[in-house]
């Protein structure tokens, strides 16, 4: 076990590394891309990228999660899924293409048809790269992944930034995510040794969907839970309300993307390779869980608490009012810290048909949130939204804990003490702001920061040293 935990600690901190470098590139470039094209173009984005993603999504993170866990690695599998995505997503174009006059006259915005129709070409990049990923993914190789990702970050925004800079508008938006996506192709092609042969065997297609279908219906759940709400608020509020809601998102997607994805990515593929040895991975969830919400909690919690500071000096006092839905939403990003890790056992153990049940609800409790809310604006929709999170959570827990054969109190328990010191330092900060009213707000998120990290270390020593003990043992090379 602690061979795994060393594996799996280098490989979260070459996931983390290249997170927290791309996200930087990330910020960076959408400050400047926000302070040169305003809130209107963020909202029509928004409103085309809305089934791009989920399309893009489905692509990505369905039939690839086979290769991830399955017992054995075979040419015949590999060709299956990448044939199969090809035509998924070629079938996806097409659908996107022919109906995004409909959804332009569902906005009542009719340059959303051309930003939708150009930005369906992203969906054949995700395929074209999707295989090449998920192999790097099975071998827990997340340098070159962090490589990859970089990169794509980097040549994406310099293009958005030129684009916008010459006068190019919501269409920098645009370019920007082709281009990342199409570098983030071409290099995980470069990376791999594995290219396809003009075949597909039957047996391969037959088991890659057996476990394809309940993965896509769960991924499907999963994006349209963010973008169909998305898609209401744009219909119903128009374009600037949702710029306002989508900046706020934003944030709180870096916010989990810096301390979660390499959380998420890393132990699925480390859940996987356990359970192909016939190994139980229970242990390993506990450790994962313990370190999830002890990273996450913290940071989501000091992102609300300081959202007003950190909106005015980043974005200008024109994205004011994104930092109100950000303190509504904000703390859904310390739920998904916990949940993605849930989900990657399940995924890993090929068994998420229940969670794909919940998901849907979820979806629905959403959509019927956001609309019973509109009526109060901005804030009515954020509120909808984040509770929606919070009404199922006990079946998702209820569901991973009878999976892995863990007592559904053990899997809370991990949660208890990070929570309460998170809650202990956000309380801390937020009294300090209100003493700081008329100080810059550099100055206030510094002084801030300082006292939230003296504040959280203190209940981490007091409270959490199994979680210090634990951070050792999965980053010690010997």
């Amino acid at each position: 076990m602690s061979e795994d935990r060393q594996q799996v600690g280098a490989s979260i901190a070459w996931m983390a590394m290249g997170n927290w470098v791309e996200q930087a590139f990330n910020v960076l470039i959408f400050v400047i891309l926000a302070r040169l094209l305003g809130v209107e173009a963020f909202g029509l984005l928004a409103m085309a990228a809305a089934i791009v993603i989920l399309c893009e999504f489905l692509v990505r993170e369905t039939l690839t999660e086979y290769l991830v866990a399955s017992p054995s690695e075979d040419q015949a599998h590999s060709d299956a899924v990448f044939y199969s995505l090809i035509t998924f997503a070629g079938a996806l174009f097409l659908a996107l293409w022919g109906s995004a006059g409909l959804i332009a006259r569902l906005y009542q915005q009719g340059i959303v048809v051309h930003l939708i129709q150009y930005l369906a070409a992203s969906v054949i990049f995700v395929a074209l790269g999707a295989v090449p990923a998920s192999l790097l993914r099975r071998h827990m190789k997340f340098k070159a992944l962090a490589i990859r990702a970089v990169a794509g970050v980097v040549c994406g925004g310099v293009v958005a930034v030129w684009m916008a800079l010459n006068g190019y508008g919501v269409w920098s938006l645009v370019a920007q995510r082709l281009v990342q996506v199409g570098v983030n192709t071409v290099l995980a092609w470069g990376a791999v040794s594995w290219r396809p042969k003009l075949a597909i065997e039957r047996g391969a297609l037959r088991e890659i969907f057996g476990l394809g279908r309940t993965v896509l219906a769960f991924r499907a759940a999963q994006i349209a839970r963010v973008q169909i709400p998305m898609a209401l608020i744009g219909a119903l509020l128009g374009p600037t309300v949702l710029g306002f809601f989508s900046l706020a998102w934003r944030l709180v997607e870096i916010a989990s993307f810096l301390v979660s994805t390499p959380i998420r990515m890393v132990s699925q593929s480390a859940f996987a390779a356990r359970l192909r040895e016939d190994k139980p991975a229970r242990e390993l969830l506990v450790d994962v869980s313990k370190l999830s919400g002890w990273i996450a909690f913290p940071a989501i919690f000091g992102l609300v608490v300081l959202s007003s500071p950190i909106v005015q000096l980043v974005f200008g006092e024109k994205w004011v009012p994104a930092s109100d839905a950000l303190i509504i939403i904000g703390f859904v990003g310390a739920y998904l810290a916990i949940e993605v890790v849930h989900q990657s056992y399940c995924l890993a153990a090929r068994k998420v048909g229940s969670l794909a049940l919940v998901a849907w609800l979820d979806v629905a409790v959403a959509a019927g949130g956001v609309f019973a809310l509109q009526a109060n604006g901005l804030t009515g929709v954020s509120y909808g939204f984040a509770g929606s999170f919070l009404v199922l959570w006990i079946a998702r827990v209820a569901i991973v804990s009878n999976l892995a054969g863990i007592g559904l109190a053990t899997l809370a328990r991990q949660h208890i003490a990070p929570l309460l010191t998170s809650t202990l330092m956000a309380g801390s900060v937020a009294s300090l702001v209100t003493v700081l009213p008329d100080w810059p707000n550099l100055v206030v998120i510094a002084l801030s920061g300082l006292l939230g990290v003296v504040v959280y270390a203190l209940g981490t020593v007091i409270l959490m040293r199994d979680r210090l003990v634990l951070a050792r043992q999965f980053l010690s090379r010997s």
